[in-house]
């Protein structure tokens, strides 16, 4: 009986260890697609979005289909609203210190130059990957959750589709945790 016992104790043994070097080689995996996925927003030069917007105000919300283009080493970006009644054809272009804001449906162009930033444009992606600040906030079944705080808003949290391998959203939230504006992302080109 005993020798029984033992060949069945050294079998568990040998499963067990097996078993937590399986899991311990998952974790690895998981861990090593969480970092690129990170490099890999990091590292972008640029990107091209659809985006789907909703501002909640403190009565309304507002929904706009924006399309976002940011070329990081080129200081370059443009904005450009569509599919909403109020704000279609507007866009909104930044090259250098150049600043154009123009509504190509009215006809109006307004051309800023030697234009200096004095505060950051939360629907750019850029200025959430600039922030010091970010960290992974929590991992849930195919999500990854990056949260950025600053002085002005309360939290940025970008989700990530480790599924998908894409960026899914980012809520914007106030210092009393109000969501002020969910960007979701329709399709993302990060180059």
């Amino acid at each position: 009986m005993k020798p029984k016992y033992i060949i069945f104790f050294i079998f568990f043994i040998i499963f067990s260890i097996s078993i937590y070097i399986i899991c311990k080689s998952g974790n690895n995996i998981i861990s090593k697609n969480q970092d690129m996925i990170i490099e890999k927003i990091l590292n972008a030069k640029g990107y091209k979005a659809k985006t789907k917007v909703t501002v909640n105000s403190n009565k309304t919300q507002n929904q706009y289909e924006i399309e976002i283009e940011e070329n990081f080493e080129k200081k370059y970006s443009l904005e450009k609203v569509k599919g909403n009644a109020s704000f279609s054809g507007f866009y909104i272009e930044l090259n250098d210190n150049k600043l154009i804001f123009s509504n190509t449906d009215l006809g109006l162009k307004k051309i800023y130059d030697n234009y200096n930033s004095i505060s950051k444009n939360y629907l750019f992606l850029s200025n959430f990957l600039k922030d010091d600040n970010f960290k992974i906030k929590k991992e849930i079944e195919n999500q990854i959750k990056i949260e950025s705080k600053n002085d002005y808003l309360h939290s940025r949290v970008l989700y990530f589709n480790k599924e998908k391998n894409a960026v899914e959203k980012m809520i914007i939230t106030d210092n009393e945790q109000n969501v002020k504006i969910i960007i979701e992302y329709i399709e993302l080109q990060l180059y």
